[in-house]
């Protein structure tokens, strides 16, 4: 239990089992909710919203521990820019719908001016992109190699409490994809970003 502003908060894993110490790496493979508390109990919540701000989440973000659980709303397209900063050595580059306008003779006409920066060091994104390999290698993603993924891949399953959403964004070297499943209104899903939202992100990564 964590003590804050709002009162206590017990933060549960999503079989509601506690497994004591854990690595980190089997924190994020198996989605356990305490340990990532705990990390961010340490790290602190305002250090944590400065680092998404850098990734480029431009949502408004609740700078308490519930952020490190994804308490706040983002947007599929702002999380996913975010995961493609890792895919590229932690360097961040502003979405655009197009990547030129080119005439019928074949000059360009305009192409749009990307925000690119570097958001976190080449170090700490080739971690996190080892620890997000582990998720599909060996976590709550697995299943993507029985569903016939055979590239070397890295992401991560979400599944918001009540299961009103579910999750999942994941790269390879050369693309990266967010896929949401829910309900516009709100409305219970019933099935996690493994069971939802994986087998989508497959199906258009193998194609």
């Amino acid at each position: 239990s964590f003590e804050s502003p709002a009162g206590t908060w017990s933060p549960q894993n999503y079989d509601k089992q506690f497994r004591g110490k854990v690595t980190v790496r089997t924190a994020l493979e198996q989605s356990l909710n305490v340990p990532v508390v705990r990390v961010a109990q340490t790290v602190g919540a305002k250090r944590i919203a400065q680092v998404a701000r850098g990734l480029g989440i431009r949502s408004p973000l609740d700078e308490n521990l519930t952020l490190a659980l994804g308490g706040s709303a983002v947007s599929l397209l702002e999380m996913t820019g975010s995961y493609g900063a890792l895919a590229h050595d932690g360097i961040v580059m502003g979405p655009t719908a197009f990547r030129q306008v080119i005439a019928q003779e074949g000059d360009p006409l305009w192409q749009p001016v990307t925000d690119r920066r570097q958001a976190v060091s080449p170090q700490a994104a080739y971690l996190m992109t080892s620890l997000l390999k582990g998720v599909v290698e060996r976590g709550t993603a697995a299943r993507a190699r029985s569903l016939g993924l055979i590239h070397p891949a890295a992401g991560k399953t979400g599944t918001t409490d009540g299961f009103r959403d579910a999750w999942f964004i994941g790269y390879t070297p050369e693309l990266v994809v967010g896929v949401w499943v829910g309900f516009d209104d709100g409305r219970e899903l019933k099935l996690s970003g493994s069971q939802a939202a994986l087998p989508i992100w497959v199906d258009f990564m193998k194609d």
